[in-house]
């Protein structure tokens, strides 16, 4: 990258010169979607699925929520994680992400109770 051979040439780009991206795999009703997310800057993140992308604007909310700026409107939007799942209110919409399941590891519902084997 650029940024390798900066450093290798003596020069230090400032850090903001990174593009960090991370690979994102979510699954809604057994159908496992897979997207890349990078970040543009302290607030703009790019979404990219299926040869498309779009921009938002993130900013982080005093209750640990979070606000999305997308095309010109503003959502308001909370997580929740469970033991296999996570909960993600947008708006006044909720949707459901499974997590992975891994037969080798074990989960309970609740600290404490007794696993039930299938």
């Amino acid at each position: 990258t650029d940024f390798l051979h900066s450093l290798e040439r003596g020069q230090v780009l400032p850090a903001n010169t990174l593009l960090n991206i991370v690979d994102v795999e979510l699954i809604a009703e057994s159908i496992k979607y897979s997207l890349k997310v990078a970040r543009q800057s302290l607030t703009m993140y790019v979404i990219i699925m299926n040869h498309s992308h779009i921009e938002i604007d993130v900013h982080r909310l005093s209750d640990g929520g979070l606000l999305l700026s997308y095309d010109g409107n503003s959502y308001t939007t909370y997580m929740k994680e469970e033991v296999d799942k996570y909960r993600i209110t947008i708006g006044n919409k909720t949707c459901v992400f499974e997590k992975e399941k891994d037969p080798t590891v074990l989960r309970s519902p609740s600290a404490g109770k007794l696993l039930q084997y299938v």
